[in-house]
């Protein structure tokens, strides 16, 4: 099923991933090995809208960096991006499926760094996907990855999407949601080895525990409609119900709310921030 969000309203409701966007490159950018003498060149893969780009990895870029390469699958998306990098030569935008893109052949160069916020976990071959990102790599060149391995969120699509109302809306779960990490028992350690594997050097893999929790119901609902959705298939009714539903299971969860009342060990979300050397 094709899914295009409006980036209007995924730029209003960013704040969870905003919010440990700017935790986690604030406490490992430290990893990042930029190139002696500058003219880094960097990609961003999964840019959607470009505003964490711009927000994020944009402040902590070298001033004379070379190039930064933003890549989404999204048309939608990357008009965005380009409307908001419009005033810098540096910047380039394309439209590109990692997902589906071959290990091996590549159009798009190599680069020093790459980074990727928040858009991993929606691709199901991750073998695939990091050995994509390691040739895209020139020698020595290091990726920097943010993306959530669990969370509450994703259990709430999944009891959601198990309901046989809606199964004839989504059809086939995984293939939408495909969450690789979502029930591994052992994600920091299957990385790791995947990573190591491929030939990746100089491996941190962290596994972040989160009690983001979302300050409203509408809050949590316009993060929800952002994600691929089968909302464009269903009657206004049927609209409706699927997204009570939903605000139903995130109060059960306890996702909705005042983060000063969550007790310290009820985590919200497992998220990755990892980084390799080639």
């Amino acid at each position: 099923m094709s899914f295009e969000s409006n980036p209007d309203h995924l730029n209003k409701f960013l704040r969870i991933h905003e919010v440990h966007t700017k935790i986690f490159i604030d406490k490992y950018k430290h990893w990042l090995k930029w190139c002696p003498k500058g003219e880094d060149r960097i990609l961003d893969i999964g840019c959607r809208s470009g505003q964490l780009t711009n927000k994020f990895i944009v402040p902590i870029l070298p001033e004379n960096f070379s190039k930064l390469h933003l890549v989404d699958k999204s048309p939608k998306m990357l008009e965005a991006a380009k409307k908001l990098f419009a005033d810098n030569p540096k910047v380039s935008c394309e439209i590109l499926d990692f997902a589906d893109c071959e290990s091996g052949s590549s159009s798009l160069g190599t680069f020093d760094h790459i980074f990727s916020l928040f858009s991993l976990m929606w691709v199901a071959d991750q073998q695939k996907c990091f050995e994509r990102i390691y040739d895209l790599l020139s020698p020595g060149g290091d990726c920097f990855l943010i993306f959530v391995a669990g969370s509450l969120y994703m259990e709430i699509i999944a009891e959601l999407t198990g309901k046989a109302r809606w199964r004839k809306f989504i059809p086939n779960p995984d293939a939408m949601y495909p969450f690789p990490y979502r029930k591994d028992p052992d994600p920091v350690g299957s990385v790791t080895k995947m990573m190591e594997s491929i030939g990746f050097v100089n491996i941190n893999v962290k596994l972040e525990e989160s009690l983001f929790v979302f300050s409203t119901i509408d809050e949590f609902l316009g993060f929800f409609k952002s994600l691929p959705n089968p909302l464009d298939k269903m009657s206004p009714k049927e609209q409706e119900d699927y997204l009570k539903q939903a605000a139903d299971l995130a109060v059960a969860h306890n996702l909705i709310g005042d983060i000063g009342e969550r007790k310290q060990n009820d985590t919200v979300s497992e998220i990755f921030v990892i980084y390799g050397r080639k």
